[in-house]
């Protein structure tokens, strides 16, 4: 696994090079002075969000996040609720945004995080048919095997 550096008690992120707390307060303010959260549509600003990798700043980048430290989501939260922005909030898709996603994240190819991260993240479009279609071949007879609802 990879060195994301360690926290300290400011829970600031230390690493040469590495991105700190100031640094994403940095980002939540540029992402702001482009996109005011408290004019645009949530749903629209969540995607910018994601588009700056501030959605969950642990993923890798390109996946709504930036490969950096669990511990620096917090500081993002912070200052996008300071400039006004809606509390994102894992009661809008709990198993979606606390199960699905990592799991995405951590186990799937390239297509499929940029087929279904975005939309589960800012809870846009609809995801039936991604979710179908990545469903494809998996049933409960294991890999290979479609399922079958019964009634």
């Amino acid at each position: 696994m990879a060195d994301r550096g360690s926290v300290t008690d400011t829970g600031d992120t230390t690493r040469a090079g590495a991105i700190d707390a100031h640094d994403m307060r940095r980002r939540v303010r540029e992402l702001v002075a482009a996109h005011d959260p408290t004019t645009m549509e949530p749903v629209e600003f969540l995607g910018r969000r994601f588009d700056a990798g501030l959605a969950w700043v642990h993923f890798p980048v390109g996946a709504g996040g930036l490969g950096v430290s669990r511990a620096l989501q917090q500081p993002v939260e912070d200052e996008l609720i300071a400039a006004g922005a809606k509390p994102a909030s894992g009661y809008r898709n709990p198993i979606g945004l606390g199960m699905g996603a990592p799991t995405i994240a951590a186990h799937g190819g390239d297509e499929l995080k940029a087929r279904l991260l975005r939309p589960l993240w800012t809870g846009g479009g609809d995801l039936v048919p991604a979710v179908q279609r990545a469903g494809r071949g998996v049933g409960p007879r294991g890999a290979g095997h479609p399922g079958r609802a019964r009634r």
